[in-house]
């Protein structure tokens, strides 16, 4: 906890420190400002060379490189000496997020000797001299003693880096920002890819979180390099500033979401997991404020303040929701939760993030392509690191499948094992009872059409005939009829049960209702098996042991399963040392194979209760 603390105050003393640095290079290299070099901050809006000419005079020998709250325009005047201006041919000023920017050529005298149009990523792409992410301004031919330079970012953090450069170092540049931008971008995508591929397929959202995340950074990306404003306003001056915070903002929504998903802080970490909702929510809140002031207001001002506050205020907002990340992570690896060293590297990682861009922005690190653009470096990389972890989660998932796909197919082919078992029990009662019942009854109507022939009055002992062999034809289609597939087949299941309780209502002194509630038929035909299967059971051993007078059966058909009560009112036994003879066994491990339920429940002259439960 105290280890958060720290980390919490250091990122918030980054954003009390924030301030706005001026840097010059030559070719690559660090240096100070040129001997002589003249500055002046302007609080006006013009931005004409005139204004040079009738204020140069407020221009001052200390270039303020340390700027705190920028409330103007700054104008920088460079002397070209001989040792500076050796093998110089442009001017480039690496950050491509500054509003506005111009540039003059002077001779000795201040006179003009090549003037550049104003630029800046709140004009046209197109304005700018030579068409890249950075701001380039070639030199002229003549002889030039001055470089007079206006850039404007008034209210915001300006980071300028002031490069005065050959072709090498500007070619050099170019490659390096076109490769690295290239590579960024690429990775990122194919993850992308990849990812929403993984959520179609699995319909798991922690893949649909890691997928807005990616889009975020994509968007993110394409603006810090710069690409935002080629793409989007390269023959309008239109103000793209809010795609970068806006995507950072909602990027870092999906990251934290991610690593809740990962982590499974709903159920390991309620108390952090709640401090972290608290302070998200805020956050969001805080900036769908800013964010509807800034779109709905025209006032110039009003945008300007509402650009430098809200991205102070969105910082100190994502440092702290890291600082409590690092808690969790931290609290994760003591639990030894899965994905946790990942995901703690990945948070690091991001830590880190906040302090590189500081001392990058005050100039303790040089303006290397890897420190401008080290954001979406390292979302990059955290993207590489989710990627192993989504990677590792869907094997896991894979693995799982198959086991689950063998033991499915074990269990079916044990369950078509015992469902025959069933179908062979019901053939071997019907063949017994076609021995014992209906054969003994052709063989005694045998006798009986043998002493016929002795018989000399033959007239009432052929009705007697024709009467067995009448009830011996019922018998033979009462028996077909209660082969259950057959039967089911041909009428359905709730017609196959109301002709079986027909019949025992006829020859037994029991009387059986049958309610049946939804759509049975709908149902799967070894279901429709298994539950007259049960019907039968139930009611043979009612038959043969409840001694009851009413007995009902009710089936309930909903949409996640079918129901079956069967209830008697005889004489009860005691379920201790009856159940296991009831004749139900194969029954009731049919149901365990589809994941059923079944109960049974008696007392002694409480008649006796059977519940079925079958999951559809």
């Amino acid at each position: 906890m105290k280890f958060t603390v720290v980390i919490t105050l250091l990122l918030l003393a980054l954003t009390v420190n924030s301030q706005s640095e001026l840097n010059f290079y030559i070719n690559d290299q660090h240096t100070s400002f040129p001997k002589n070099s003249l500055a002046w901050i302007d609080s006006t809006e013009d931005k004409s060379i005139a204004n040079f000419y009738k204020n140069k005079n407020q221009f001052t020998s200390s270039i303020p490189i340390t700027l705190s709250n920028l409330n103007g325009q700054i104008w920088i005047l460079l002397p070209l000496d001989n040792d500076v201006s050796q093998n110089i041919n442009y001017l480039v000023i690496t950050n491509p997020h500054i509003n506005h920017i111009r540039s003059w050529w002077l001779d000795q005298n201040y006179s003009v000797v090549k003037e550049q149009q104003t630029t800046g990523d709140h004009h046209a792409f197109q304005t700018r001299e030579v068409i890249g992410l950075n701001y380039v301004f070639a030199r002229p031919t003549e002889t030039c003693n001055y470089v007079l330079i206006l850039i404007d970012k008034r209210k915001e953090i300006l980071t300028a880096n002031i490069h005065l450069a050959n072709m090498t170092f500007l070619e050099k540049r170019l490659t390096q920002e076109t490769i690295l931008f290239g590579w960024l971008i690429g990775i990122v995508a194919v993850i992308c890819i990849v990812s929403i591929v993984l959520f179609i397929y699995i319909k798991e959202k922690v893949y649909l979180t890691y997928f807005l995340f990616l889009i975020f950074m994509l968007i993110y990306s394409v603006s810090d390099f710069g690409f935002a404003n080629w793409l989007l306003a390269y023959s309008t001056g239109k103000n793209i500033d809010f795609i970068r915070p806006i995507s950072l903002i909602l990027g870092m929504v999906f990251y934290i979401s991610f690593i809740e998903q990962i982590l499974e802080t709903k159920n390991h970490f309620k108390i952090l997991r709640k401090a972290l909702r608290i302070i998200l929510f805020i956050f969001i809140g805080m900036f769908l404020v800013f964010s509807s002031l800034y779109f709905l207001t025209t006032n110039k001002e009003i945008h300007v303040y509402i650009a430098y506050y809200g991205v102070i205020i969105s910082h100190n907002f994502q440092r702290l929701l890291i600082a409590i990340l690092v808690l969790i992570v931290i609290q994760s690896i003591r639990k030894n939760l899965k994905y946790s060293i990942l995901i703690a590297f990945s948070v690091f990682l991001f830590l880190g993030v906040h302090f590189v861009n500081h001392f990058y922005e005050v100039g303790v690190l040089p303006d290397k392509l890897i420190f401008q653009h080290f954001l979406p470096l390292i979302y990059t990389v955290d993207c590489l690191i989710m990627s192993i972890i989504i990677a590792r989660k869907f094997l896991n998932y894979h693995k799982q499948s198959l086991q689950l796909t063998q033991e499915l197919l074990v269990q079916k082919i044990e369950y078509n094992s015992k469902l025959n078992e069933v179908k062979e029990k019901d053939l071997t009662r019907i063949s017994q009872y076609l021995h014992d019942n209906i054969g003994a009854e052709i063989s005694s109507m045998r006798y009986d059409l043998e002493a016929l022939k002795s018989n000399p009055n033959p007239a009432l002992e052929l009705e007697r005939i024709i009467a067995k062999s009448s009830h011996i034809a019922n018998e033979v289609r009462n028996a077909s009829h209660n082969l259950s597939p057959l039967m089911l087949e041909r009428f359905g299941l709730e017609e196959s049960i109301g002709q079986f309780l027909t019949q025992i209502n006829k020859s037994s002194s029991c009387n059986f209702q049958l309610d049946v509630i939804g759509d049975v038929e709908t149902i799967d035909k070894n279901l429709k098996i298994i539950l007259f299967q049960i019907i039968q059971e139930g009611i043979q051993n009612i038959l043969k042991h409840a001694q009851a007078k009413n007995a009902i059966l009710q089936i309930m058909c909903e949409p996640a399963n079918i129901q079956l009560f069967i209830e008697d009112d005889g004489v009860g036994c005691n379920p201790q040392t009856i159940r296991h003879g009831l004749g139900l066994d194969s029954i009731k491990q049919l149901l365990e194979y589809k994941k059923g339920v079944f109960q049974f429940k008696s007392e002694p002259n409480k008649g006796a209760k059977i519940y079925v439960e079958l999951p559809l």
